[in-house]
């Protein structure tokens, strides 16, 4: 026998270590996987609601721009600041004269 050749037991020990080491990366691959999967989720709503607030946000601007001084944020009626109703009394007294 030479010293480099290997044995039954050996190959038998060898092929364990490798299924074990197959499973063990396989498994923390797919947590590792589950984990980026999860936090892209995460983004892309956080990205959403990002962008829903945006919209809300432009559509009281265009409300308050025409006064219309009952804008509503996500159905709930907010109030304005007495110098907007001021402003749209002065765009209404310009557009009758």
């Amino acid at each position: 026998m030479s010293a480099l050749a290997v044995d039954t037991d050996q190959i038998k020990t060898i092929g364990i270590a490798a299924a074990v080491a197959f499973v063990v990366v396989g498994v923390l691959i797919s947590f590792l996987i589950t984990k980026i999967i999860a936090k892209v989720i995460v983004i892309v709503i956080f990205l959403a609601l990002g962008g829903w607030v945006w919209q809300q946000r432009a559509s009281i601007i265009d409300k308050v721009d025409a006064c219309n001084l009952k804008p509503t944020f996500f159905g709930v009626r907010i109030s304005l600041p007495e110098d907007v109703y001021k402003d749209c009394l002065a765009k209404q007294d310009e557009l009758k004269k």
